[in-house]
């Protein structure tokens, strides 16, 4: 990165036919290398990445110098924080590249790579759109570009589209099986699918996809699968209400988390937080005792998310807060917390917490008001075939919860 910085992105344009066999061969290998490390090890994935965009650079083929740029915004993106004026001038410089080159290789790393982005800094409609588009260009054997797929079905979740999510999902593992595919698989059997069994009302199927799915990985290292094993997993715990094993199990996973280096991306750090300090509150049912402290470490990972940048992870800091005041006892500043993060939620399309917390919003107001917030979360939930609400809103939203006075 200092290189770069060093040499700027001056670029000495050459067309496919200008450049060796051998230097377009060392700047595949080292493309596919950043690609498959970017959500696996990411400080690997970046080093890698920063070689590839120097070594194009130097080379100069444009659609290798274009998807290069197109991935090093994507990976500045990951970091969270405001956009720089670095990665605006990547975005624009790919989109330039991509464009004079003109072949559908180009337009769809380009695209993938800003699709990718932008779902790192939150903006999942744009995101998936872009992914799409991708995605439809795309067959299966492009390098790297099973990311883009990964990320489309995620946006779909976290716009509350639970149907595509669901197909989508059911789609790619298949295809990935019929192709000996074992990346794929394990990234949605440590994350989404999780989440989808337990909309199912099967806390089993969850266990057994992420126990195969791990199975499956190393346990050499700290990746973003152990990552997400450690994350989605702590919600098979709470849903089948057992939230202390569920908390136990996350701050055994602390050290090698803060050791990996993970907590350099931003949607990781707001994940983190928000799961941290949800699992600090469901674990008080079982250990009342500790409430006090639990409330308060709940607090601390509350300023840490209130810090990011990203307007999603403000959202969902609303709805920590919420958790945090109604366990502390305080029902005004529960009330308008959960008010402001369906606000927030509703603003950024994070349509995929708004539910649970309008329905907790409406069992505290009562009247004409709080019962239109249950049916409207009561409808959403049917909607999306959720098969244990109860268990599902204290998954997401735990604590007791009283109504109006």
């Amino acid at each position: 990165r200092l290189w770069l910085a060093l040499i700027g992105l001056r670029i000495k344009e050459r067309s496919p036919d200008e450049v060796s066999p051998e230097a377009r061969l060392r700047i595949e290998a080292l493309s596919t290398v950043s690609l498959g490390f970017a959500i696996v090890d990411v400080i690997v994935g970046a080093c890698m990445q920063a070689r590839h965009l120097v070594e194009a650079l130097r080379v100069g083929d444009r659609f290798q110098v274009a998807r290069a740029v197109s991935i090093e915004a994507a990976h500045l993106a990951s970091a969270g924080g405001p956009e720089t004026r670095r990665e605006r001038e990547l975005v624009r410089l790919a989109e330039v590249l991509s464009e004079k080159d003109g072949s559908v290789d180009a337009a769809i790393y380009n695209a993938g790579a800003r699709g990718i982005g932008l779902f790192n800094r939150g903006h999942w409609r744009p995101a998936r759109e872009l992914l799409e588009r991708a995605n439809a260009s795309s067959d299966w054997s492009k390098a790297g570009l099973v990311n883009s797929r990964l990320f489309a079905v995620y946006a779909s979740y976290f716009l509350g589209d639970v149907s595509e999510a669901r197909k989508s999902l059911a789609r790619l593992c298949s295809r990935a099986e019929e192709r000996g595919d074992i990346y794929t698989p394990v990234n949605l059997r440590t994350s989404l699918a999780i989440t989808l069994a337990l909309l199912d009302g099967d806390p089993g199927r969850a266990r057994r996809d992420l126990a195969s799915a791990m199975a499956q990985w190393t346990q050499t290292g700290f990746h973003v699968q152990h990552w997400q094993a450690m994350v989605y997993g702590a919600d098979i715990d709470v849903y089948a209400g057992e939230a202390d094993r569920a908390y136990e199990a996350f701050r055994s996973g602390w050290p090698a988390l803060k050791k990996s280096f993970l907590l350099h991306v931003g949607f990781i750090r707001t994940m983190t937080f928000y799961v941290g300090g949800r699992l600090a509150i469901a674990s008080i049912q079982s250990r009342p005792d500790l409430k006090a402290v639990r409330i308060q470490e709940a607090r601390g990972l509350l300023r840490k998310l209130a810090r990011e940048h990203d307007p999603w992870a403000r959202a969902v800091s609303h709805l920590l807060r919420a958790l945090i005041e109604n366990a502390a006892g305080n029902r005004a500043l529960t009330i308008a917390s959960l008010r402001e993060g369906i606000e927030a939620t509703k603003a950024t399309e994070t349509i995929a917490y708004t539910m649970t917390a309008q329905h907790r919003l409406g069992e505290m107001l009562g009247g004409d008001e709080g019962r239109e917030l249950v049916k409207q979360g009561a409808a959403t939930a049917s909607s999306h075939g959720i098969r244990n609400f109860e268990r599902w809103l204290a998954m997401y939203t735990p604590g007791t919860w009283s109504g109006p006075p």
